[in-house]
């Protein structure tokens, strides 16, 4: 899912003549923690209602100049791709001609209600 949701988004970086964005660990080990966090949270009878971390870049590896957060809840990193093409605001993240590095994390659930979905994080940064 990982290595898709990076191709994805270059793709159709490409598609729309920009230049592709570069895995960055960081971004997404940082990625990874949230979609970790979601999980628990989200399935909890007391979940925050955050989807997004509202500090997320403050966990940025350092020197960064711009950053952006796209999250879902879907089966696949290529249904995810398509909400995301469908929302105004996450498709600015992923066509921002300033974001240089990307990151992604998920995390899936394989029981109880949301059995067969999946969390997935995107993390952009200009670097």
């Amino acid at each position: 899912m990982v290595s898709e949701s990076l191709k994805l988004v270059n793709d159709y970086r490409a598609k729309n003549k920009l230049k592709p964005l570069k895995w960055n660990p960081g971004l997404a080990t940082w990625s990874q923690k949230w979609a970790d966090h979601l999980y628990m949270d989200f399935a909890s009878p007391r979940w925050s209602g955050n989807w997004h971390n509202p500090t997320f870049y403050t966990n940025y590896p350092a020197g960064w100049s711009g950053a952006g957060e796209n999250v879902a809840l879907n089966t696949s990193a290529k249904t995810m791709f398509s909400f995301w093409v469908s929302s105004p605001a996450h498709r600015a993240n992923m066509l921002n001609p300033n974001f240089t590095d990307f990151g992604f994390g998920y995390t899936r659930y394989t029981s109880g209600d949301y059995a067969g979905l999946a969390i997935g994080v995107q993390n952009f940064a200009r670097y």
